[in-house]
């Protein structure tokens, strides 16, 4: 009982102190309670502060990266198209090179070099060229690889072109043996390795190996073009039945170079007084 009321005494006590120091707080002792309240809400403050900021700055982060994506892949696409232009122009240049080189050293200057965008070796020979009427393009003129005979244009079209081919079993071509000289008429067989050379004279002679060239005697085709190798030579009776292997792989020729019938052929690499 009596340590009870110790108890109750020593508690009314320090109230009355707690009490006494409140009333006689000092100005810096209560702001000093004061700012211990207040601390909370200053630092709830900063971090809504920074948080807006952040928010702020990286929604604008995002927004700079958004367009530098989309600038970044507007330069990426040129790119692609100025490689897919630089590959396409040195494919163009590397699978023209000999041409170039061929119509440069005649002085071809009026040929057209074209892409063949289409071949047919079915019951007819030809190739479908990218060059027409509108490329200078006309019917009868002369499809050329190197120094090959390859057709003629039979017809025309203001974007395109059609080709028959030597080895067209309707093509037929005044020809020449360049060794023997050698005179008759080159046929196409509608096979793309093998075609005839006819009506040859059974007094001329013919060797196997000789280059057979258009000899210029017919109405289309100029003279001193390649046509095929003398392969086979047959008898039949009185007549020579000659076989020709052809000169050009057509099944994987790309490019052709279409020129007039009428072009003259000068050999600009020969140079002197006995040019």
């Amino acid at each position: 009982m009596k340590k009870s009321v110790l108890f109750n005494i020593f508690l009314i006590g320090l109230f009355l102190f707690g009490i006494s120091r409140l009333i006689f707080l000092t100005g810096g002792s209560i702001e000093s309670l004061f700012s211990y309240g207040l601390y909370p809400f200053i630092e709830l403050q900063s971090a809504l502060v920074s948080g807006v900021k952040r928010w702020t700055q990286e929604k604008r982060t995002y927004k700079d990266l958004l367009n530098k994506l989309s600038s970044e892949q507007q330069r990426c696409q040129e790119l692609q198209k100025e490689l897919v232009e630089a590959r396409s122009s040195n494919h163009y240049r590397k699978n023209t090179a000999e041409l170039q080189e061929f119509l440069e050293r005649y002085a071809l200057k009026d040929a057209h070099i074209a892409f063949i965008s289409f071949k047919h070796f079915d019951r007819s020979h030809f190739f479908i060229v990218d060059k027409g009427s509108r490329a200078g393009i006309e019917k009868d003129m002369i499809a050329v690889y190197q120094s090959c005979l390859v057709g003629r244009v039979t017809e025309v079209y203001p974007l395109y072109s059609k080709v028959m081919l030597i080895s067209d079993p309707l093509c037929k071509v005044a020809a020449v043996c360049s060794d023997t000289g050698a005179k008759g008429i080159y046929e196409g067989t509608g096979n793309l390795q093998r075609a005839v050379l006819g009506y040859v004279d059974p007094s001329d002679e013919v060797k196997v190996g000789d280059t057979v060239l258009s000899s210029g005697k017919g109405l289309i085709f100029p003279r001193g073009f390649g046509l095929g190798k003398v392969s086979q030579i047959d008898s039949e009776g009185a007549r020579y039945v000659v076989h020709v292997s052809l000169l050009i792989d057509y099944a994987t020729l790309e490019y052709c170079a279409l020129i007039s019938d009428d072009s003259k052929f000068v050999d600009t690499s020969i140079s002197g007084p006995d040019k």
